[in-house]
């Protein structure tokens, strides 16, 4: 006997080329760029979870709008899925930072002088006086850990203020 193969949708099988021309708007809001028109944009974060999709546009072009809260830094994996289901090697595009640092923990002063602490690994600690001053500065170590010297020496009780700026 014979046996005819199925004519299974129109036998595409090759996937779309991985999407191109990657962009993050600078308010991390908006995702472009260009792939296989009438592709699916399947746009993954850093832990793998969709966080939003989207289709290519006749001309090639698609745009995507973005959660606020993968704005921090992050890799953002982009796969273009045609209608045959067959689906691209991911792309990937950095989002930018502009999740604050969590303010400084663990603060350790030591006999007035040595403030030792935790923060955002690369962020800038800033410790200022009652009166604004600022009285130490350091950047944080890749662990997170940072250490500065405070110059005048504040052993009288004063309160102290301490501030991180990111990356």
């Amino acid at each position: 006997g014979s046996v005819t193969a199925p004519d299974i949708d129109n036998g595409d099988t090759t996937p779309p080329a991985p999407a191109t021309n990657l962009v993050v708007s600078n308010d991390g809001l908006t995702l472009s760029g260009r792939g296989e028109p009438g592709a699916t944009v399947e746009v993954r974060n850093d832990q793998g979870q969709v966080v939003v999709t989207g289709t290519v546009q006749p001309g090639g072009d698609f745009t995507v709008q973005l959660p606020s809260s993968v704005a921090d830094g992050s890799s953002l994996q982009v796969t273009l899925t045609d209608a045959a289901g067959n689906t691209s090697q991911p792309s990937s595009v950095l989002t930018p930072d502009l999740a604050a640092p969590l303010q400084p923990t663990d603060l350790v002063l030591s006999e007035g002088i040595s403030l030792t602490g935790s923060a955002e690994p690369g962020a800038r600690v800033n410790v200022h006086d009652a009166s604004g001053n600022l009285i130490g500065s350091a950047i944080a170590e890749p662990d997170g850990t940072f250490t500065l010297t405070l110059d005048p020496i504040q052993a009288n009780g004063e309160n102290l203020a301490t501030t991180r700026d990111a990356r």
